[in-house]
């Protein structure tokens, strides 16, 4: 508290708590965040949806806005890629329909002929 000039001393709770969650009891043989948990805690970009190729080269700020934005291009990319098969399924659809009423259609006059 006094390396960072703060008089709250309640803002500095959260981070007692998490250290004494994440402390090894000899009691319990692992730390209270694995028993209720089941697992280490995970810090950071850790818990990110990045993957773990990507967090390996990241080395400032500038690097993780870099691939947070290529990642969103490329999810618009897929968005606008899906968006257009539909069209394209949609209008065959439409076609292959036109054409087997039409077939329909012709096939019900040279029966009734």
């Amino acid at each position: 508290m006094s390396d960072n000039k703060s008089n709250k001393w309640s803002e500095g709770l959260r981070f007692c708590q998490f250290q004494k969650n994440n402390s090894y009891h000899s009691g319990i043989k692992q730390s209270p965040f694995e028993v209720l948990f089941g697992r280490k805690v995970q810090l950071g970009l850790t818990l990110s949806a990045l993957p773990e190729n990507i967090l390996k080269t990241l080395n400032s700020e500038n690097d993780l806005e870099q691939a947070i934005l290529s990642l969103e291009l490329i999810n618009y990319e897929l968005t606008e890629t899906e968006i257009n098969e539909d069209n394209i399924l949609e209008q065959v659809s439409t076609a292959s329909k036109n054409n087997i009423l039409e077939q329909a259609s012709i096939a019900s006059e040279s029966v009734l002929e």
